[in-house]
């Protein structure tokens, strides 16, 4: 846990000259009431020394850890949001990112002992889970953070469980919302089904009606087509019964026709004897 809270304490002073500048001094002051553990202070020197020269980007830097140190967390977070995004180096970034990660799980430890913040306390904590990673996105050499980025993972609370009891009791609550919901639904659709059994049997009456007006035609015609069908067989009949006398006359002729040739051979070999 000591780690979590490691802040790189990095103070840029410059050494007094004659004809110094305002930001020069104001950051010089900055230092010296740091040292000296006048933390508030110091604060004001490094805000003033980069409001009148923007160039003085480190100044920002030492602003954000003196906020850290007097507990005024979001300040803290805003100047090393924006001291990493206005420095160029890698490893500026990744400080500022590792220090904004440990400021955020510090947030976290706090919101975590009220059970009420629960939600919040879990959104803080993802934050210093991102700041992390982009830490060791631009140097992938700091164990520092690495080391806090699986701790701070293992905080997380498993997704398809509440995190608390006051969520479980808002998702009883809401359980029990439902129920009334539903039971209201079924008694609307209780009073809509008799209306719609009513209903129901008018349309089972004119239904059978139409059925037996249906059946009643359809008898009729039935006899119609058994007339048609009785009829069509006939004629079936008839032709094949053609047929069938064509065939056997023509089988006749055959047979006369082989019997006249028969005689007239033995007439020819009567002849040649």
């Amino acid at each position: 846990m000591s780690k979590i809270f490691y802040i790189l304490i990095l103070v840029f002073s410059t050494f007094q000259a004659t004809g110094q500048s305002e930001e020069k001094i104001a950051l010089n002051k900055g230092v010296e009431a740091y040292k000296n553990g006048n933390f508030s202070e110091a604060l004001s020197h490094f805000n003033k020394a980069n409001t009148t020269n923007s160039d003085y980007k480190k100044a920002i830097f030492n602003a954000a850890n003196a906020a850290l140190l007097i507990d005024s967390t979001g300040i803290a977070k805003d100047l090393y949001t924006e001291y990493a995004t206005l420095v160029d180096d890698k490893r500026e970034k990744s400080k500022a990112y590792y220090n904004l990660g440990n400021t955020q799980f510090k947030e976290y430890e706090k919101l975590a002992k009220d059970p009420k913040k629960s939600k919040q306390s879990t959104k803080v904590l993802k934050e210093s889970i991102d700041s992390y990673k982009k830490a060791l996105r631009n140097n992938y050499k700091d164990s520092d953070a690495r080391y806090n980025l699986s701790l701070a993972m293992s905080k997380l609370p498993p997704e398809n469980e509440p995190e608390n009891k006051d969520d479980k009791k808002e998702d009883n609550d809401k359980k029990d919302d439902q129920e009334n919901k539903e039971e209201n639904d079924e008694k609307k659709d209780g009073d809509k089904k008799e209306d719609s059994d009513e209903k129901k049997t008018e349309r089972k009456k004119k239904t059978e009606k139409m059925e037996r007006n249906l059946t009643k035609k359809g008898k009729m015609e039935t006899k119609k087509t058994r007339k048609e069908k009785t009829g069509r067989r006939k004629i079936k009949k008839r032709k094949m019964e053609r047929k069938m006398e064509r065939k056997v006359s023509k089988v006749k002729k055959k047979r006369r026709e082989r019997k006249k040739w028969k005689e007239k051979y033995q007439e020819c070999k009567l002849k040649k004897i």
